[in-house]
């Protein structure tokens, strides 16, 4: 750290953390990267992974100051591999990788601090497809039971077949956010039910149940992620138990204004609960469309504000089925069904 407490700082800001930077790494990163040089020689091929960098993102945190600090960290991640291979090109070439797991959230607020957000290379990890949630739980069960196992003798032989009129793994799927994470906290929940009442199966009552304890975990998940977006967000969400599912805007309107939140806020606050899948939009009659991809729900504004033009002129959205349990909503007319 000596050669840090020398740098000059009665220069501009830039010439200051450029004489850090150099400090940095003609000293400690230098003496790291060789170290990790002479390991990672060795090996054909590096991935990095850096994950759970949503946590410090609560509602007290500053999250301008995070959002700099992750960008940062994605631009740096870039140049790791050449850094790591800096003067040691006599030697074995080694393969790096790297990769960063964040929020969807967390990632559109860094793409608008970015002045080139483009070239920011990114995948989005998507799980709309039911099976691939399902698969989850079908590897855990042949994972226990050996690679002989049949995944559909599990569904057939644990669990009852349908639950309110739809068979149980599309019920499974539609009553949760469609993230791994929540597949397993469904069905484990609904399996300690069915333990506890020593049935031989998990039941419809078991299901039920564990979507209920289900729901509060998503609950405590949304205010735990977004509360630094909306700092009044569980007074707002609060607002609608024991509302139908389906509220024209004009009554989401009146609740959240009930929540304290001034006029000229309302709207902004609706926006954040359509980009937190808190709210669907209705896009064509019955069918009401979910997105947390910028792209993507842009394309819903687009056709929920088309079809509210030729159905009366006003929106109408759906509360999203994981928190319909918790906040003991009314469910759709003619429920159950499958948008």
């Amino acid at each position: 750290m000596g050669k840090i407490a020398t740098v000059e700082s009665s220069g501009s800001a830039e010439q200051f953390h450029q004489g850090i930077s150099e400090a940095l790494h003609n000293s400690l990163l230098s003496r790291l990267r060789s170290a990790l040089s002479e390991v990672l020689s060795k090996k054909h091929q590096v991935i990095l992974l850096i994950d759970n960098l949503d946590k410090p993102w609560t509602r007290k945190a500053d999250t301008e100051h995070l959002t700099q600090f992750l960008f940062g960290l994605i631009t740096a991640t870039e140049r790791v591999g050449e850094e790591l291979r800096y003067g040691e090109r006599s030697r074995h070439s080694t393969r790096f990788n790297s990769a960063i797991f964040l929020r969807s959230d967390i990632f559109n607020r860094i793409t608008e601090a970015a002045n080139e957000p483009d070239k920011i290379s990114h995948t989005r990890l998507t799980w709309n497809d039911a099976e691939l949630l399902l698969r989850i739980i079908e590897e855990r069960y042949v994972a226990s039971h050996g690679p002989a196992s049949d995944p559909a003798v599990m569904w057939h032989k644990y669990f009852c077949s349908e639950v309110r009129g739809i068979p149980t793994r599309d019920y499974l799927v539609s009553r949760i956010l469609p993230r791994p994470r929540d597949m397993v906290y469904i069905v484990k929940a609904a399996v300690s039910f069915a333990v506890n009442r020593k049935h031989d199966r998990v039941e419809q009552k078991d299901i039920l149940d564990g979507e209920k304890e289900y729901s509060l975990y998503a609950w405590d998940s949304i205010l735990v992620e977004n509360s630094s977006l909306i700092p009044e967000l569980e007074g707002v969400l609060l607002e609608f138990v024991g509302e139908p599912s389906v509220l024209l805007e004009s009554t989401v309107h009146q609740h959240i204004s009930r929540a304290g939140i001034s006029a000229e806020r309302v709207d902004d606050v609706i926006t954040q609960l359509v980009n937190l899948t808190f709210f669907g939009l209705e896009v064509s009659t019955g069918k009401f469309a979910y997105a947390d991809e910028k792209k993507e729900l842009q394309k819903n504004l687009v056709l929920a504000s088309r079809f509210a033009v030729t159905h009366g002129g006003e929106h109408r959205y759906e509360i999203n089925a994981p928190f319909r349990a918790y906040l003991e909503l009314q469910e759709p007319q003619g429920w159950p069904q499958l948008f």
